[in-house]
């Protein structure tokens, strides 16, 4: 989940088609750059918890096989 908010924020990236945009689209632009930073940063967070956890739970897996042993 976390590398597909990661994905989106990377492609979905603000634009402006035009050469000498308005006040307004460049306001729409800066919100838009704010929201695909904020689609990265969730991204990114949620997939360093995913792997963080993964290797947590494989730890703990392996310390009670051992342990059980």
């Amino acid at each position: 989940m976390g590398l597909l908010l990661v994905l989106i924020a990377f492609f979905v990236g603000p634009g402006v088609p035009y050469q000498d945009p308005t006040p307004e689209m460049l306001a729409r632009e800066a919100q838009q750059i704010r929201r695909s930073n904020q689609f990265l940063i969730a991204g990114g967070s949620l997939f360093a918890f995913g792997i963080l956890w993964s290797i947590v739970r494989r730890v703990q897996y392996r310390q009670r096989r051992k342990g059980g042993a």
